[in-house]
């Protein structure tokens, strides 16, 4: 009972002083500084630049923050991304150049970036910067995993026909894998 009867004493206040505020601007809205000249004040005008003025403020201020934050947290996803997929090319070509494919650094080395990869893609989507069902956010994986067998599945006895067929085929999807994430970055910074 208490609450209702203090809403009602506020839309009784606010009736009054509205009918007050009305009532001063009819009657202080026109100066006269000499017979030919007048001024006056139409109260809506000045209602709607009061109105105006605050949704100025609102838009530079509130949405202004939100707007900053939500790009910087797209800069540092991309950036993340970014410095991800430069990683994963220069160790793929370090792998290359050692031509020492079947070893434990490679195999740590491919599940560390099959882990890195994961966690990035999970929180692009938990942040929901792209849609859960989009295809693209598999391929980067897809070609990690082609990379790593490639890698590590070698034969016991490899000519150089097999192992420059396998290089090429790392060199492919090598590409695909760069190809493929800068396609990601796109996407998240094209959202919105």
């Amino acid at each position: 009972m208490l609450k209702n009867s203090k809403t009602i004493i506020y839309i009784i206040v606010g009736f009054i002083l509205g009918i007050l505020l009305t009532i001063l601007f009819k009657k202080y809205s026109s100066f006269t500084f000499d017979q030919t000249i007048s001024f006056e004040i139409n109260p809506f005008e000045v209602f709607a630049i009061l109105i105006n003025c605050l949704l100025a403020l609102y838009i530079s201020s509130t949405l202004g923050k939100k707007i900053e934050n939500e790009r910087s947290q797209k800069h540092l996803i991309i950036s993340m991304l970014d410095e991800f997929r430069k990683e994963f090319v220069l160790k793929i070509n370090n792998f290359i150049n050692n031509e020492d494919f079947e070893n434990e650094v490679v195999r740590f080395e491919f599940k560390n970036f099959r882990q890195k990869n994961h966690q990035n893609m999970l929180l692009i989507e938990q942040l929901k910067l792209i849609k859960t069902d989009d295809a693209d956010i598999d391929v980067p994986r897809d070609k990690i995993n082609k990379l790593w067998e490639l890698f590590t599945n070698a034969p016991e006895s490899e000519n150089n026909v097999n192992r420059l067929d396998r290089l090429q085929k790392i060199y492919s999807l090598r590409s695909d894998f760069d190809r493929a994430m800068i396609l990601i970055i796109f996407k998240i910074n094209s959202e919105n």
